[in-house]
């Protein structure tokens, strides 16, 4: 598996990103599920 601390890391660096780029929820959201599967 991926260690939580990278995983937090990544999540940090991609909320950062999304604030920049869409700060929309939906868009968010999207994302998320995309980077847990990517993750499992």
């Amino acid at each position: 598996g991926v260690p939580d601390r990278v995983t937090d890391e990544v999540f940090i660096a991609m909320s950062k990103a999304l604030n920049f780029i869409n700060p929309d929820e939906l868009s968010m959201q999207c994302i998320l599920i995309a980077l847990n599967r990517f993750l499992q």
